[in-house]
């Protein structure tokens, strides 16, 4: 029944001719991170009340909001631990949180300056290895075994980018949103430029796919400058006003003359 789910959940969302799969990766100025991956499935639910209208009300179709909230459970035991899993508003998400180490991104923090680079996102980011990629989407669609996808990997990634760019009857949408702990100055991904968002940068992975190179994020914290030199300021205007009364304290009455 979960296999059967999964696949149906593929084959409809690729029937309703629309993928839209967004990323957001947030990073700590400790180099830790949360990403979440998050699928639009409209076209799921608009696709299946398409077949349930063509079937007939007493077909006995389930309702897709009903499905979509079996989800979760139905993936349940093969996401890796610390994975949180929800389907809300026809949006399925799956959050978990890394660190450098875990080898698909590095991060470098000097002098008030972060650098991150996304070298790739890896097949089993939430799933277990070997588990079915047919629920996982960002994987091998289609129920194939998942892929990493490698950013710098220009051979497999410019086929990729062709057959989505040949095929427009079939729209396949790739975000990857990073926020930064500071104010995001670049964002290239070789000569791709992402929009830049104060401290958020979005790329569009399909058109990154065409140039295929890893994705890196520069940004600055604030300086603390400012603020130290405007408790100097206060300080200093205390201090003045404090000299200011005092100075004009009442003297005591000059002693009258002797008589």
């Amino acid at each position: 029944m979960r296999k059967l789910l999964l696949f149906g959940l593929v084959i409809l969302v690729f029937l309703a001719g629309c993928i839209s799969i967004t990323y957001y990766h947030k990073v700590n100025g400790d180099g830790s991170s949360t990403l979440e991956q998050q699928i639009d499935l409209t076209g799921y639910i608009s696709a299946m009340k398409g077949f349930g209208g063509a079937a007939g009300s007493g077909s006995g179709q389930p309702d897709p909001s009903q499905q979509l909230a079996l989800l979760c459970a139905s993936v349940q035991a093969q996401l890796k631990e610390g994975v949180e899993c929800k389907v809300e508003n026809n949006v399925w998400t799956l959050k978990k949180s890394f660190k450098a180490e875990d080898g698909f991104y590095t991060f470098e923090s000097k002098d008030n300056k972060q650098i991150l680079t996304v070298n790739k996102l890896p097949a089993d980011l939430y799933m277990k290895a070997g588990a079915d990629s047919g629920g996982a989407l960002g994987g091998g669609l289609g129920g194939g075994p998942a892929q990493d996808l490698d950013f710098s990997d220009k051979v497999k990634n410019k086929q990729t980018a062709d057959q989505m760019s040949q095929n427009k009857a079939f729209q396949i949408n790739m975000t990857y949103v990073v926020e930064m702990p500071g104010t995001v100055t670049k964002a290239t991904a070789g000569s791709y430029e992402a929009k830049k968002d104060g401290n958020k940068a979005i790329f569009n992975l399909v058109e990154v796919l065409a140039d295929s190179a890893p994705l890196v994020v520069e940004s600055e914290a604030g300086s603390n400058m400012m603020l130290i030199i405007g408790a100097v300021v206060v300080i200093v205007i205390v201090l003045a006003l404090l000299w200011f009364f005092l100075s004009r304290k009442p003297q005591a009455p000059a002693a009258p003359p002797p008589v």
